[in-house]
């Protein structure tokens, strides 16, 4: 993937987030952009995270986010396959559009998508983070 695609489909990303949730009522995305440090991103609330798991951006995503360039942070609870390495890491074989909807049918599942700059961040040029907040304990 070339530099100038990269930019250009982070691009349309980005603009097509940002005018899927601008079309709801209110929304709790927030975008940042961090030049300096080499990342543009969106967190998503809930809301957020499962009204755009049933439209496109999920799978287009896909097509970008390779696992041969992406970094997938899921959360404690997830049901996503992992596979550990010799060495003590792990990896899923799961893809973005995987890990968003995952969050997306938890009760406070939400989603982070980063844009990176690949010569930060060990070649990876995207980071999909999934929360899924544990209910709060309640005291006896």
């Amino acid at each position: 993937m070339t530099v100038r695609r990269l930019i250009i489909g982070s691009g349309v990303a980005i603009g097509v987030m940002a005018t899927a949730l601008g079309a709801g009522s209110a929304s709790a995305a927030d975008f940042r952009l961090d030049p300096a440090k080499g990342f543009a991103g969106v967190y998503l609330d809930h809301a957020d995270t499962a009204m755009l798991a049933n439209t496109p951006v999920p799978d287009w995503l896909n097509r970008i986010a390779t696992p041969d360039n992406s970094f997938f942070n899921l959360s404690d609870d997830s049901r996503l396959p992992l596979v550990q390495e010799p060495d003590g890491s792990f990896w899923s074989p799961a893809t973005a559009a995987d890990v968003w909807r995952e969050a997306a049918r938890q009760p406070n599942g939400r989603l982070s998508v980063f844009w990176l700059d690949p010569a930060r961040y060990d070649g990876y040029s995207f980071e999909v983070r999934q929360e899924v907040p544990r209910p709060a304990s309640r005291g006896r």
